[in-house]
C-alpha cells in the first residue's frame, strides 16, 4: 500500500502540499543550503527511533509556541482534543490505552512510546503532510487526513483511515513497520544502490542513491521522491515542474526546529570485534575492525584504555594517534587485563568494544603429576612431571616445601639443588603433610603443585565399630581391629571405665587378649563411658569410647502434648525416651487427676507401645494427665500435662441459612455448620416452621441428620418461617431463620 505523495491535480491543491509536490510554508531554514543536504542520509536511526526525546508537557509547549494565535471558529492542534480507543499491541506497537477528551500532545506521545518512533518525526510529518503545527485556521479536511495516511498517488483517501488519532497512530505505526518487513518493502536497502524518482512523472528522471539509514529507507517509501537541483536551490520556495518537496521539507523542518536529524550519529560506533595475540615474552598485539555504521564521519584515531583491575579502573594507554586497527606493545607478565577501543572522530569519542586477556608468567608453570608413595613408616617418594611451561628460561632446580599443620605454614626442605622429577625422603612417622613443588628459573619460583600424604603411625589407629549388649548386669562390648595395626602386631586390646560421665577413667583388669570382644559384670544403676585401646610393641593406640547405662528403668517420655476434639474427645501424643533402660519398652501407662494432683487413677488403656492415645472425657473439666513408659524393671518418671475439656453446652446456631423452591412446592434449605459445636459433636439438625407469622412453631419430621441440606415438599401460597437448630447429646442450640413465601 503506497502511503505518501499524490499527483498534482488542480482539484487537489491541498493534497499536492501534503504530499510534498509543492513548497509549503515553514520556519526559515537557518545557515541551511542545499548544499547541505544528503539524499541518501536524511535522519539516522538513532534519532528516528528515539522515543523518549519529549514528553507530553514538551510536546504541547512546541504546539503552544509553534501554532500562534488560532483564528476565530476554529481549533487549531495545541487545542485539539480526541477521544480515543485502545488499541492491543501486535508485532509492530505495543498496546495504546484509549482514554477519553485526549490532547493532540497526549495522542502524538503516546503513539510515539507504543510504536517506538521519535514523536519529533510525528510533529515534522503532521507539517510537512498538512501544515498542521503552524496553521491558525485548520480545517476538518486537515484534521480527517493529517497524516496523509491511506492517500495513494492513484486514488481516493481511504475514509478507513479517517481522523486525527487514526491518522498518526497508523503513520507512525507504518514508518516503525517498513524495517520490519523487508521481504515485503525492499525497492529502498539500505546499503546498496537504488534509483530514487524526483517527481511522480517518469519523465523528470532519477536519482541513484545508497541509502544509508533504515530511517531514510522509511523515509522515501513514504513519499517516494527525492528533490532535484532546483528544488534544494530555493530550499524555502519552489523549485521547477520536476520538483518535489516532501522530503526536503522534512529534513528543513527538522534542522530548524529540533536540530541536525543525523546528530547522534555524528559520533563513531563501536569498533567491530576486538582481539588479542599474546606472545610467551608477554607482548601482545589488538587488533580490531573499523565500525560498520554508514551513516557514520570519518575516524581519526583510536583511543584506548585499559584495566588491570578486573574493570574497577580505567587508565588511558599512551599510543600515537593513528586510524590503524591495529596495535603491538609489550604488557606486564601474568596480569589480566580489559582493554576498551573507541573511534574518534571530529565530533568526539565513540562507543567502545572491549577486549580481556591475560599475560602469561615468565616463571615456569607447576609441576605436572605430583603423587606421593609411602615405604613403611619414615619413607616416602615424592614424584613429578616436568611443568608444561617454563615461563622465560630453562628450568635450573625443583624446591621442596612441607607443612604439618593442614597448610597453615610451610618450611623448606633442604635438599640439593638438582632438576630430577623424584626425591626419596625421611619423614616423621604417624604424621599428616602437605608437600609442594615448585619448578624455578632464573626469574624465580613459579606455583607449586601440591600434595597430601598421611605417614602411618608406629603405633596401632582406634578400633572400629565399638557396640555393646547388655543383660542384666552381664556387659558384652564388641569392636572391629584398626584400620592400621601401626609399625607391628596388635598385642593386646586395653579396656578402662569411666562413672563420672568420661571426666576421669580407670583401668579395667582383663587378661592380655588379642580379641575383639569382652563380656563383663558391671553395676546395675549405673551410667559408664567404655574405652578400648588397642597396644602393639611401640605403644598404645586411641581409645575408642561407647556410652553405657544399666539404669534399670526407662527415662520419662517427652514433648507429651494434649489436644481435644468435640465430643470432648482428648488426643495425647509423646515422643518415646532417649533411654530405654536395660529391656525394651512394653506398654506406656496413662493417669489422670481431676481434683488439681491431689490423686490420680490409671485410664484403663489396652497395653500398647504407641506413643499417642485418643479416648472419650469428661466435659468441662480440669484434668492433669501423666504418661510413663513402663519396661521389665518398672515405670519411669512420669510427664505430665493439663487440660481444659468445654463445657457441656449444645451447639452454638447454625449460618448463611438460605430457602430456595424448585417448582411452585418443593423447597430446599441450607446452611452451613456452626463455628462450635458446643460440648460434644453435632448429631442432628432440627427443623421447624411457622405458618402464622412466627407466633407458633411445629417441628418437621425429617429424620436425624447431620446433612446440611434438607429438600421437601411445602403448601403453596403460604408464607413460611423456617427454623434450623443443631443438636448434640447437651441439647439443641439457638435456631437460625429464614422467611419464603410460596406461591399460588
Amino acid at each position: 500500500m503506497r502511503l505518501s505523495t499524490r499527483i498534482a491535480s488542480a482539484a487537489a491543491a491541498l493534497l499536492i502540499v501534503a504530499a510534498g509536490l509543492i513548497a509549503a510554508p515553514a520556519p526559515a531554514a537557518q545557515a541551511l543550503s542545499g548544499a547541505d543536504f544528503d539524499p541518501s542520509l536524511i535522519i539516522s536511526d538513532p534519532v528516528f527511533f528515539n522515543s523518549s526525546s519529549m514528553t507530553r508537557d514538551q510536546i504541547q509547549s512546541f504546539l503552544d509556541d509553534k501554532g500562534g494565535t488560532c483564528q476565530s471558529g476554529y481549533t487549531c492542534l495545541a487545542d485539539y482534543r480526541q477521544t480515543t480507543f485502545t488499541r492491543e499491541a501486535d508485532s509492530t506497537c505495543q498496546r495504546y490505552e484509549g482514554a477519553s477528551n485526549e490532547t493532540a500532545a497526549s495522542i502524538i506521545v503516546k503513539v510515539a512510546r507504543a510504536c517506538g518512533i521519535n514523536p519529533q518525526v510525528l510533529l515534522v510529518t503532521l507539517q510537512k503532510e498538512q501544515s498542521l503545527i503552524t496553521s491558525t485556521a485548520p480545517s476538518s479536511t486537515k484534521y480527517r487526513i493529517a497524516m496523509g495516511y491511506g492517500c495513494p498517488d492513484t486514488a481516493p483517501c481511504d475514509t478507513r483511515y479517517y481522523g486525527f488519532y487514526n491518522q498518526v497512530y497508523m503513520a507512525g505505526r507504518q514508518l516503525v513497520r517498513y524495517g520490519d518487513l523487508p521481504s515485503i518493502f525492499n525497492w529502498f536497502p539500505v546499503g546498496s544502490p537504488s534509483n530514487v524518482r524526483y517527481h511522480p512523472n517518469a519523465a523528470c528522471g532519477s536519482k541513484r542513491i545508497t541509502i544509508r539509514s533504515e530511517a531514510t529507507a522509511a523515509l522515501y517509501y513514504y513519499t517516494p521522491y527525492t528533490p532535484n537541483a532546483a528544488a534544494l536551490a530555493n530550499l524555502t520556495g519552489t523549485g521547477n515542474s520536476c520538483s518535489s518537496y516532501g522530503n526536503r521539507n522534512f529534513w528543513r523542518f527538522f534542522n530548524a526546529w529540533f536540530g541536525s536529524p543525523v546528530r547522534a550519529t555524528q559520533l563513531a560506533s563501536a569498533p567491530g570485534t576486538a582481539t588479542a595475540s599474546v606472545t610467551p615474552q608477554a607482548r601482545v598485539t589488538l587488533s580490531w575492525s573499523a565500525p560498520t555504521a554508514l551513516e557514520q564521519l570519518p575516524v581519526t584515531d583510536y583511543r584506548l584504555t585499559l584495566s588491570r583491575d578486573g574493570g574497577a579502573t580505567w587508565s588511558l594507554f599512551s599510543d600515537p594517534v593513528s586510524s590503524s586497527t591495529t596495535h603491538t606493545f609489550a604488557a606486564r607478565p601474568a596480569t589480566d587485563y580489559i582493554f576498551r577501543i573507541q573511534a574518534v572522530n571530529h565530533v568526539g569519542t565513540g562507543a567502545a568494544s572491549e577486549v580481556a586477556f591475560s599475560t602469561p608468567v615468565v616463571v615456569p608453570a607447576a609441576p605436572a603429576s605430583l603423587t606421593a608413595e609411602v615405604a613403611g613408616t619414615t619413607g616416602l617418594t615424592l614424584s613429578w612431571a616436568a611443568p608444561e611451561s617454563v615461563g622465560g628460561g630453562a628450568v635450573t632446580d625443583y624446591q621442596l616445601s612441607f607443612s604439618r599443620d593442614g597448610g597453615q605454614s610451610f618450611s623448606t626442605f633442604a635438599d640439593p639443588v638438582g632438576t630430577a622429577t623424584t626425591a626419596r625422603l625421611t619423614v616423621r612417622a604417624g604424621t599428616d603433610y602437605v608437600w609442594r613443588v615448585r619448578a624455578v628459573n632464573s626469574f624465580g619460583a613459579g606455583e607449586p603443585a601440591e600434595v597430601a600424604v598421611s605417614m602411618p603411625s608406629q603405633t596401632p589407629s582406634a578400633v572400629q565399630n565399638l557396640t555393646h549388649s547388655l543383660v542384666g548386669t552381664r556387659l558384652t562390648l564388641d569392636w572391629d581391629a584398626p584400620a592400621s595395626p601401626g609399625a607391628a602386631a596388635i598385642t593386646d586390646y586395653r579396656l578402662s571405665f569411666s562413672r563420672d560421665g568420661g571426666a576421669t577413667f580407670s583401668p579395667f583388669t582383663d587378661p592380655v587378649s588379642t580379641a575383639t570382644a569382652a563380656t563383663f559384670s558391671v553395676r546395675a544403676g549405673t551410667d559408664y563411658q567404655w574405652r578400648v585401646t588397642p597396644v602393639n610393641r611401640f605403644g598404645s593406640g586411641p581409645g575408642a569410647t561407647i556410652a553405657v547405662s544399666t539404669r534399670a528403668t526407662p527415662d520419662a517420655v517427652t514433648s507429651l502434648a494434649a489436644s481435644v476434639a468435640p465430643g470432648p474427645v482428648l488426643t495425647l501424643s509423646w515422643v518415646a525416651p532417649a533411654r530405654v533402660g536395660t529391656s525394651p519398652i512394653r506398654d506406656y501407662r496413662l493417669t489422670f487427676s481431676r481434683d488439681g494432683g491431689a490423686t490420680y487413677s490409671v485410664y484403663p488403656d489396652a497395653v500398647s507401645t504407641a506413643t499417642s492415645a485418643t479416648f472419650p472425657v469428661r466435659a468441662g473439666t480440669d484434668y492433669r494427665w501423666r504418661v510413663q513408659a513402663v519396661n521389665a524393671a518398672g515405670a519411669s518418671p512420669a510427664a505430665e500435662v493439663l487440660i481444659v475439656t468445654p463445657a457441656a453446652a449444645p451447639p452454638g446456631a447454625v449460618t448463611d441459612l438460605s430457602a430456595a423452591l424448585s417448582g411452585r412446592s418443593t423447597l430446599t434449605l441450607s446452611w452451613r455448620a456452626p463455628e462450635s459445636a458446643g460440648g460434644a459433636a453435632i448429631t442432628d439438625y432440627r427443623l421447624s416452621f411457622s405458618r402464622d407469622g412466627g407466633a407458633s412453631y411445629a417441628t418437621y419430621a425429617d429424620g436425624v441428620s447431620t446433612a446440611t441440606s434438607a429438600t421437601f415438599p411445602v403448601r403453596t401460597a403460604t408464607d413460611y418461617l423456617w427454623r434450623v437448630q443443631a443438636v448434640n447429646r447437651f441439647g439443641a442450640g439457638p435456631a437460625a431463620s429464614v422467611a419464603i413465601s410460596t406461591p399460588v
